[in-house]
């Protein structure tokens, strides 16, 4: 192990596990000016992009972008790595930059906002830029922008994307395309410590809204006495959050409009306790945090089974796989449940989300091909 690996865990207080401590050593030793890593779904690929980004930005004195999805991933992250980036000398910023060495966490919205913005572009193109969920920022958007944002990726002196999720065949010919490279695999922390254990299972309420509501309330209340419930909801979250308001018998708690550090915050503060009847709180999340948040468990939660998670909508597979992996995470133990409410419908579970998660693909399917081709 590399002794910039080595000074870094005295740093943050504890060991990589030896999947981070691969991938880490690998790209100080790799020399390529782009490196796309896939890590795997909940094997710590955000500290890895950070302290990554800490390493690159000391050894190099240059600065050092990250590029986040939405301002809640970004704030969370600054706030959670500024104390081993500032213990480097390092400067460290949201949404701001300057020529000085340092980390710079940027949203994808603030970046493309900076493309016409010639101060911006000469410092890009000196710096070392790393993409948190390559996937979801690369091929994400209209063709005309992820075009734009292909090219404009190009021009930074070194890019190291990471993810978790699997790219479509389309979508890595467009990576091959636009940078000349491919995908590194790593092997998954389950192959080197046994399988997450995440036990799956699907439910279809097709009678009415109000019952589909009183299942996932009545599951809430019975695993709210073991653990804290995630419900994580898109289309049904209105109606969700409306029924459970009428209720008092659990902590109810919608997220929806806390953003970046306070939904941090608020995790840390009550996410692991309990109120006075020895409850759990049941928490209301929309997509994007249902994708991005992390869930602190402690012994208690892990020896009642870990987290329970129930999913209410159907998302697209990669987004799917990405809100499983929250109650799931570094081996960690975690229940997963989802719910469906489809008025009148025959077919079974399976063959909804299958048919639903179909459409959804054929679409981002034909947008790549479309980009595919304007890439040449």
């Amino acid at each position: 192990m590399s002794n910039q690996v080595l000074k870094l865990q005295q740093i943050i207080g504890f060991d990589f596990l030896s999947l981070q401590k691969l991938a880490l050593n690998y790209l100080l030793w790799e020399d390529s000016k782009f490196s796309f890593i896939n890590i795997g779904v909940g094997n710590g690929k955000t500290l890895l992009c950070s302290t990554l980004a800490a390493l690159y930005a000391k050894s190099s004195q240059l600065p050092v972008f990250i590029i986040g999805k939405n301002d809640h991933l970004i704030l969370r992250d600054e706030k959670r790595f500024e104390q081993l980036v500032t213990s480097l000398s390092l400067n460290i910023n949201v949404n701001q930059y300057e020529k000085k060495a340092g980390v710079y966490y940027l949203t994808q919205k603030y970046l493309e906002s900076q493309l016409g913005n010639q101060e911006f572009l000469d410092i890009w193109g000196r710096s070392i830029v790393l993409i948190d969920e390559y996937d979801w920022i690369l091929f994400d958007g209209s063709i005309s922008q992820m075009e734009k944002n292909l090219k404009f990726f190009n021009c930074a002196k070194r890019l190291v994307g990471f993810t978790g999720s699997t790219l479509s065949l389309k979508e890595a010919n467009c990576l091959q395309i636009a940078f000349k490279s491919r995908e590194i695999f790593f092997p998954k922390l389950s192959s080197l410590v046994g399988d997450k254990r995440i036990r799956l299972e699907q439910e279809l309420v097709s009678s009415n809204q109000a019952d589909f509501c009183k299942r996932i309330f009545e599951l809430s209340a019975e695993y709210c006495k073991l653990t804290p419930v995630i419900i994580v909801a898109n289309q049904s979250y209105s109606t969700i959050e409306s029924y459970f308001r009428k209720y008092s018998q659990v902590q109810f708690f919608s997220m929806k409009n806390v953003k970046g550090t306070k939904l941090e915050a608020q995790f840390d503060q009550i996410f692991a306790s309990k109120n006075g009847e020895g409850q759990y709180g049941v928490f209301l999340l929309n997509e994007q945090q249902g994708r991005g948040t992390d869930l602190k468990t402690n012994h208690e939660i892990e020896f009642n089974g870990g987290l329970f998670l129930i999913v209410s909508d159907v998302f697209s597979t990669r987004s799917t796989q990405q809100i499983i992996g929250r109650v799931g995470r570094l081996h960690r133990k975690g229940t997963y449940r989802q719910i469906i409410y489809k008025q009148g419908f025959k077919e079974t579970i399976e063959q909804i989300i299958s048919l639903h998660q179909q459409c959804l693909e054929n679409e981002i399917h034909m947008k790549i091909a479309m980009l595919q081709t304007v890439l040449g």
